[in-house]
């Protein structure tokens, strides 16, 4: 798994932080190993946000769209909400094979 992600700061053996935006210092992408069994699932991945991140119940990812290309890899997009409202900008892409 592969995900890009704003605004998360993140370090463990499970995942590692495979980009840092420039301009704000944060996390751009958080690669995940093949072995890892603490990894966003594509149905919820808020929960993985609310559960290793310490994410409060007010965020919340809703799906947005998801495609596979010839690959077969599968591309599914979030929207970032905050108490019910969207944060504009902030969507979350889980990238999986």
């Amino acid at each position: 798994f592969v995900l890009f992600f704003q605004s998360v700061l993140a370090q463990s053996t499970a995942y590692s932080v495979r980009y840092i935006h420039p301009k704000t210092g944060l996390p751009g992408s958080i690669q995940f190993s093949s072995a890892s069994v603490n990894k966003p699932s594509a149905e919820a991945p808020h929960y993985w946000f609310q559960s290793a991140l310490n994410a409060n119940s007010d965020f919340l990812l809703k799906f947005d769209s998801e495609f596979n290309d010839k690959y077969g890899n599968s591309h599914s997009r979030y929207n970032q909400y905050y108490k019910g409202f969207l944060v504009e900008g902030a969507q979350v892409i889980l990238h999986s094979k």
